[in-house]
């Protein structure tokens, strides 16, 4: 399997492997039971990667926050890194960053 837990990638890289994944653990369901479909289609793509897009966009966000100083900004801080616990808590944990 893809290391998706590793934040010294690039969004692009951890999105990839997500992708990647998702296609390998359809071969392998595939293999092991020998019926369903042998690879992930649009509506699988989607649904496994929108907590990780939802991820990077508050990763995004809060490093353009912490560029920003003043009290304002610390409580934005503060609401964006509650989003994503929340948005984390969709990932499988042996993904999570």
């Amino acid at each position: 399997m893809h290391r998706i837990a590793d934040r010294r990638n690039t969004p692009e890289e951890r999105l990839a492997a997500v992708a990647a994944n998702l296609r390998e653990s359809f071969l392998a369901r595939y293999s092991h039971e020998r019926s369903g479909p042998t690879e992930p289609d649009y509506a699988d793509f989607r649904d496994a990667l929108r907590p990780y897009v939802q991820q990077e966009l508050l990763f995004a966000r809060i490093d353009e926050r912490r560029k920003m100083c003043g009290d304002v900004v610390s409580s934005r801080m503060e609401v964006l890194q509650r989003e994503l616990l929340e948005v984390q808590q969709q990932i499988p944990e042996e993904h999570r960053l």
